[in-house]
C-alpha cells in the first residue's frame, strides 16, 4: 500500500467515526427532544385540566399521545377528560385504548365497565367488573360494578351480597353506603335505607348528596317535614347556597307550597354571584310553570340584560313564546340566532316545531334534520322528525325515527303512544301490546295508554277486557269524554245499541259537538232504520252548538247522510250544501255532493265539486283519484292521466293512481316501460289486489312476458271469478303461451260472464281461431 493511498484511506475512516458520532448524536438529541415536547404538552394538559379548561386539556392531551402513540396513562388521561365534557363516546374509545395498550390499568377496566353499565350492556360491565376482581377481590369500586350489573339483572339480593362485602372491605366508605341506602330504596327498604344514609352523613355530614337523597327519601316515605329540615341543613352547610337553595325552592314547589317556592327562589337569586345567570333562569321556569308569562319573560329579560350574547338564553326566551303560542316572537328570536349561527341545534328544534305547526312538513324535516346532524343522541329531535315526516306521509321512515328517540330516551313517553298508534292503525297487535305495557309501567294512570289498552282489547274480539280498561279511564277523567265514547264502541262490539246511545249521550253531554259520539249515534239510528229519529237526533245537537261551529257543520253532513240513505236526494243536497256553508273546508260534503251529481249523471257539475275540493286541500289525493277516475270514463284520457301524474306527485307510491296510470299508458299507446314501472310501485304497496294484478298481469302481457302474465291473471281471476275483463286477459295471455285448452276456458267464461266487455270481439276471434263457434 503506497503512502497516499494509506493516507486517503486514515481521512476517510476518520470522516466515518465522526459521520457516526454526529449521527449518533442526532437521534440522541431528536429522543431528548421529543421527550421534552411530551412533557411540555402533558403539563400543559394537566394544568388546563386543573383549570376546567377541557377542549384546550383535549388538544395537549392528543399532542401526547401523537408523540407516543403507545402511552396508555395518556388514553386514560384523555378519556378523563372527555368524560368531564360529557362526551361518553370518546371517552370510551380512549379508555379501551388504554386497556388494550395496559391490560392492568384498573382505573380503564373500572371506567369501560362503568360505561357498559350506563349503555346497559349489562354482561359487558359484568365482565369488566370480573376482570378487576379475578385478580383484585377487594376493589370496592369493582365490587360496586358488579352490584350494578347485578341491579339491572334484577338480581336485588345478590346486589345486596355484593355490596355487603364491599362494607366489609371499607366499614368508612361513604360512596359504598350511598349505593346501599340507594339500593334499600329502590327494594322498598326505606327504613334500612334511612340508616345507611344517616352512617353516611356521620363518615362525611358536610357531603350535599347524602342530605339531598336523604330528603328524597323521606319524601318517598311521606315524611315532608324531615325532608324539608335536612334540605335546609344543606342551605346552611353549603358554600354554594345559589345552588342549595334552588334544590330547597324545587322541595317547596313539588309540595305545593308556592309563596315558600318563590321565596327561595328569589333568595337564590339575591346570594347568587352577579355573573351566574343561573339561578334567574330557574326563576323564570318556575313562573313558565305557573302559568305567569309576563314574570316569566321578565326574568328572562334580566338574565338576557347581563349576559346579552348568552345564546342559552334566548333559546329559553323563544321556547316560552312557543309554549304561550306567541309563535311570531318565538320565530323572530330563533330567526336571529340562526342568522349567526345555522347549526344552531336548539333554535333549530324550535324552528322545526314552527315550521310543523305551519304544516311546512318537507322544511320542518330539514331543521330537524340539522339538530340531529348536530346532536345525534338528543332523543326530541328524532320524536319531532318523525311527525313531520308523519305529515309528509312517510310513515315508514317516521317509525324509524320513533324506535331512535326511545333508544336514547325510553321514559319519552309521547314517542311511545305515537309508536302505539302506528302499530294499531297496521294491526300489528303484538307489537303495540308491548308498547303499551311499556307505557303504562311507566305511568299506570296514563290516560292515552289506557285508551290504547282498551282499543287493543277491542282489536282481539276481548270486549271485557276494552270494557276494563275504558271504566279505569272514566274513573280516572270522569270530565273526559273519551272513556264513555270507548264504552259506546264496546257496547256497540256486543251488540248492545241502546246501551251505547247513553254513553255517547254522556260523552256528548261533557263535550258538545263530539264527532265519534255524533256519527256513532246516527249510525246505530241507520241501523235500525229509524230515520226520523237520526234527523231529531242531529236538530237537537245542532242547537247545544254556536251557529258558526264546525262541528254543527259536521251535523249538518250527518243529515246529508241520512237522507241519502232514505232516498231523499233533494234533502240531502241541501243539507251538504249548508254544511259547506258553515265550514268550506269539510271535505266529506263535497264528495257527497260530487256523488249525487254523479247519480244525476251531472258529471260537469261533480267535476266542479272535486275541483272545490282541490281548492281548499290541494294535497288531498281522493280528489285526484276522483277527477281521474271521472275523467277516464268520460273519456278524457289526458286530463285523467294529468290527474294520477298530480297525485303521484303528492306521493309516489300512492297505489291508485299508479294502478290507474299505468292502466291508460298501457291501453292509450304510452311508455310500456313506464307503464310497467308504475304497475310494480303498485303491486308492491298492495300485493294482494286483484285489481293491480290485472293491470300488472295485461302489462306484462302486452311485453310478451306471457309466463309472468298469466302468474299474476291467474291470482287476479281467483280473486274476482265475476270479471270478464280479467277472465278475457287470462285467456289471451294463456293462447300466446301455447295453452290452448286454458285459453277456451278462460274466453269462453269470458263470454259467459258477458256479451259487451271492453275486449269482447277480440275473444270470440281468438275462440274461433281456436275452432269454437261463437
Amino acid at each position: 500500500m503506497n503512502l497516499t493511498t494509506s493516507r486517503g484511506f486514515l481521512v476517510l475512516r476518520k470522516s466515518v467515526t465522526i459521520l457516526a458520532i454526529a449521527a449518533f448524536a442526532t437521534i440522541l438529541w431528536g429522543c431528548s427532544s421529543s421527550e421534552e415536547k411530551k412533557a411540555k404538552h402533558l403539563a400543559n394538559a394537566q394544568k388546563y385540566e386543573s383549570q376546567q379548561e377541557y377542549s384546550k386539556a383535549v388538544i395537549e392531551y392528543k399532542n401526547v399521545i401523537q408523540i407516543d402513540p403507545k402511552d396508555a396513562s395518556a388514553h386514560y388521561a384523555l378519556g378523563q377528560v372527555y368524560l368531564k365534557l360529557k362526551n361518553v363516546q370518546e371517552a370510551f374509545r380512549s379508555f379501551h385504548r388504554a386497556a388494550e395498550l395496559d391490560p392492568e390499568n384498573i382505573d380503564a377496566q373500572l371506567n369501560l365497565g362503568n360505561i357498559y353499565l350506563l349503555s346497559r350492556k349489562t354482561d359487558e360491565a359484568r365482565k369488566k367488573a370480573e376482570l378487576v376482581l379475578e385478580k383484585h377481590p377487594q376493589h370496592i369500586d369493582a365490587l360496586m360494578l358488579l352490584a350494578g350489573a347485578q341491579i339491572q339483572e334484577k338480581q336485588i339480593d345478590e346486589a345486596v351480597k355484593t355490596l355487603d362485602k364491599a362494607v366489609a372491605v371499607d366499614p368508612a366508605a361513604v360512596k359504598v353506603r350511598m349505593a346501599r341506602g340507594r339500593l334499600f330504596s329502590m327494594a322498598g327498604k326505606y327504613k334500612k335505607a334511612e340508616a345507611e344514609y344517616r352512617k353516611s352523613l356521620e363518615l362525611d355530614p358536610k357531603l350535599p348528596i347524602l342530605r339531598t337523597e336523604l330528603a328524597q327519601l323521606y319524601v318517598r316515605m311521606g315524611r315532608l317535614d324531615e325532608a324539608e329540615q335536612e334540605l335546609k341543613q344543606l342551605v346552611a352547610d353549603s358554600t354554594i347556597k345559589h345552588i342549595t337553595l334552588t334544590v330547597l325552592g324545587r322541595f317547596y314547589e313539588s309540595t305545593g307550597k308556592w309563596k315558600q317556592a318563590e321565596a327561595t327562589y328569589k333568595e337564590a337569586v339575591r346570594v347568587a354571584p352577579e355573573e351566574n345567570v343561573g339561578p334567574l333562569m330557574v326563576l323564570a321556569t318556575y313562573y313558565a310553570r305557573r302559568n305567569s308569562y309576563d314574570a316569566a319573560l321578565d326574568t328572562m329579560n334580566k338574565a338576557a340584560e347581563r349576559k346579552p350574547e348568552d345564546t342559552a338564553i334566548q333559546v329559553a326566551i323563544a321556547r316560552l313564546n312557543f309554549e304561550y303560542k306567541h309563535f311570531g316572537e318565538a320565530e323572530q328570536i330563533v330567526d336571529t340566532i340562526l342568522a349567526k349561527d345555522k347549526g344552531h341545534p336548539a333554535a333549530n328544534l324550535i324552528k322545526g316545531r314552527l315550521l310543523l305547526g305551519q304544516r311546512k312538513f318537507s322544511e320542518a324535516v330539514a331543521a330537524f334534520d340539522i339538530v340531529v346532524e348536530n346532536e345525534p343522541r338528543w332523543a326530541d329531535a328524532y320524536f319531532y322528525r318523525a311527525l313531520a315526516l308523519v305529515g309528509k306521509r312517510e310513515v315508514t321512515q317516521a317509525r324509524k325515527n320513533l324506535v331512535r328517540a326511545l333508544e336514547l330516551n325510553p321514559t319519552l313517553i309521547r314517542a311511545r303512544l305515537l309508536l302505539v298508534e302506528f302499530y294499531l292503525r297496521e294491526r300489528n297487535l303484538d307489537l303495540a301490546r308491548q308498547e303499551i305495557n311499556k307505557v303504562l309501567a311507566q305511568e299506570p294512570k296514563n290516560i292515552q295508554g289506557l285508551v290504547y289498552q282498551g282499543s287493543l282489547a277491542l282489536l282481539e274480539k276481548k270486549p271485557l277486557d276494552a270494557e276494563k280498561s275504558f271504566r279505569k279511564v272514566i274513573e280516572l277523567a270522569p270530565k273526559n269524554p273519551i272513556g264513555y265514547t270507548r264504552l259506546g264502541f264496546v257496547h256497540l262490539s256486543q251488540r248492545q245499541p241502546e246501551k251505547a246511545l247513553k254513553d255517547f249521550d254522556r260523552a256528548l253531554r261533557l263535550q258538545p259537538g263530539l264527532r265519534d259520539a255524533l256519527a256513532s249515534s246516527v249510525l246505530i239510528f241507520l241501523g235500525q232504520r229509524q230515520f226520523d229519529k237520526a234527523l231529531k237526533f242531529c236538530d237537537r245537537q245542532s242547537k247545544t252548538l254556536p251557529k258558526d261551529s264546525p262541528s254543527r257543520a259536521f251535523i249538518y253532513d250527518l243529515k246529508g247522510k241520512v237522507y241519502l240513505a232514505s232516498q231523499k236526494l233533494p234533502e240531502a243536497k241541501k243539507s251538504f250544501e249548508k254544511a259547506i256553508e258553515i265550514d268550506p273546508n269539510l271535505v266529506s260534503s263535497y264528495e257527497a255532493l260530487a256523488r249525487i251529481y254523479l247519480h244525476q249523471r251531472d258529471t260537469d257539475s261533480a267535476l266542479s265539486k272535486y275541483k272545490d275540493i282541490l281548492a281548499k286541500r290541494p294535497s288531498y289525493l281522493p280528489a285526484y283519484m276522483s277527477l281521474g277516475t271521472l275523467y277516464q270514463q268520460t273519456g278524457d284520457i289526458k286530463e285523467a292521466e294529468s290527474y294520477y301524474r298530480k297525485a303521484l306527485e303528492i306521493r309516489k307510491d300512492f297505489a291508485p293512481a299508479a294502478n290507474n296510470l299505468a292502466w291508460i299508458l298501457a291501453e292509450h299507446g304510452g311508455n310500456i316501460d313506464e307503464a310497467l314501472s308504475w304497475a310494480q310501485i303498485a303491486k308492491e304497496k298492495i300485493p294482494q289486489d286483484p285489481s293491480i294484478m290485472d293491470t300488472l298481469g295485461w302489462i306484462y302481457y302486452k311485453k310478451g312476458l306471457y309466463r309472468s302474465a298469466i302468474v299474476e291473471l291467474e291470482q287476479s281471476f281467483e280473486k274476482m271469478q265475476t270479471n270478464p275483463v280479467v277472465a278475457y286477459h287470462l285467456g289471451m295471455a294463456y293462447l300466446q303461451n301455447g295453452q290452448k285448452e286454458e285459453a277456451k276456458v278462460a274466453l269462453g267464461k269470458a263470454l259467459q260472464i258477458s256479451k259487451t266487455f271492453p275486449g269482447h270481439e277480440e275473444a270470440r276471434k281468438a275462440l274461433v281461431g281456436l275452432g269454437e263457434k261463437k
